[in-house]
């Protein structure tokens, strides 16, 4: 549909490593694409893996 005049849009269902690696990968080519993430579960708690350990000196560690 490049040649149309209509925008292509890709549904990528879930936000793991290869769902957001797609997602990048086909805004670098001009493809609009939404990232869908269903939660686990109802109950509160970490939405997201945890950050890397925070280095020595940071604000964090203090």
């Amino acid at each position: 549909m490049h040649g149309s005049g209509l925008k292509t849009r890709i549904a990528i269902a879930g936000e793991g490593f290869g769902g957001l690696t797609l997602a990048r990968i086909l805004h670098r080519h001009g493809i609009d694409a939404v990232v869908y993430h269903r939660e686990a579960s109802r109950s509160p708690g970490p939405q997201a893996a945890p950050s890397a350990p925070a280095r020595r000196g940071d604000a964090t560690t203090r």
